[in-house]
C-alpha cells in the first residue's frame, strides 16, 4: 500500500509512472529527490498522503486528478517547500492545491513566517486549509502566482508591502484579506488575484493612486468592500 522511493535517487522522469495504482494509500518520496516530471500520480483512488523530502527543488505540473482521498502532504522542512519551483502548464495544480493540508514533522502548518525573504514562490500555498496567519515584512518584493490561492481560512488584517514590486495573479484568490495598505511600486493589479476576498473592506488611497490598470476580476465578488479613500484617478473612480 505505500510506495518508497529510495534515498540516492534524484528525478522521477517520464509522465503517468504511477497512474492508476489504485492500491496506494502512501508515496515517500527521499531527501536526494530533486525533480519530478508531470502528472505522476493519477488515478489513485486509494491515496492518502505523500511525504516530499527536503532536495526536492522543481516539480512539473503535480497533477492528482482522480485521487479523490489524497488529503495531507507531509513535510520535514518549511523552508525546503517554499523554495519549490512548481512549473506548470496554466493552473495545473500542485500537491497542496490537491490535498488541501500542510503538515510539518506530524503538525498542520498553520503560520508561516517569511521574515528575512524577498520572494514568495508561485503556488507554494495554494489551497493550504489549515493556514490562519503570516508574517509578510517589509523585505517582500515579489509574491507569485497563486502564492495564497484558495488559503480560504488566512487572515490578513492588513496588506502593507512598501518594497512589493511584483505580484501575481489569484496570488490571494478567496483569503480573508481585511485592508489594503499598500503595495509598493505596483501600478496594475493583476487578474483575479482578490478575487473572492470577503472579508475585504477597506482599500487606501496611496494605493490606488499607482494604480493604472486593473485586470480581469482583479476584485471580483469582494462583498464587504465598502470603502475606497479618494483619490483623483480613474482607478479610484472604477471602484467607488
Amino acid at each position: 500500500g505505500v510506495i518508497i522511493i529510495p534515498e540516492g535517487t534524484t528525478s522521477i522522469g517520464g509522465w503517468n509512472n504511477f497512474n492508476g495504482c489504485n492500491k496506494i494509500t502512501a508515496v515517500i518520496l527521499p531527501d536526494s529527490l530533486t525533480y519530478i516530471q508531470g502528472n505522476n500520480f493519477q488515478n489513485m483512488a486509494a491515496l492518502t498522503e505523500i511525504t516530499v523530502g527536503t532536495g526536492m527543488t522543481t516539480w512539473v505540473r503535480g497533477n492528482f486528478n482522480n485521487c479523490q482521498n489524497f488529503n495531507k502532504v507531509n513535510i520535514k522542512d518549511l523552508d525546503a517547500w517554499l523554495n519549490i519551483t512548481f512549473e506548470s502548464t496554466g493552473n495545473a495544480e500542485t500537491p497542496l492545491a490537491v490535498a488541501r493540508h500542510l503538515y510539518l514533522n506530524g503538525t498542520e502548518v498553520t503560520s508561516v513566517d517569511f521574515t528575512g525573504k524577498t520572494m514568495i514562490k508561485d503556488k507554494v500555498l495554494w489551497g493550504c486549509l489549515g493556514l490562519t496567519s503570516v508574517v509578510l515584512p517589509n523585505t517582500i518584493t515579489s509574491i507569485g502566482n497563486s502564492a495564497f490561492r484558495s488559503c480560504d481560512n488566512l487572515v490578513i488584517s492588513d496588506l502593507n508591502l512598501p518594497n512589493l514590486a511584483t505580484l501575481g495573479s489569484y496570488a490571494f484568490q478567496g483569503t480573508k484579506v481585511q485592508t489594503i495598505s499598500d503595495l509598493g511600486s505596483l501600478t496594475s493589479i493583476p487578474e483575479y488575484c482578490f478575487k473572492g476576498c470577503s472579508q475585504l473592506t477597506t482599500i487606501d488611497q496611496g494605493v490606488l493612486d499607482n494604480i493604472t490598470v486593473l485586470n480581469k476580476e482583479a476584485f471580483n465578488n469582494c462583498t464587504s468592500l465598502g470603502s475606497v479613500k479618494q483619490s483623483d484617478n480613474s482607478i479610484s473612480s472604477v471602484l467607488r
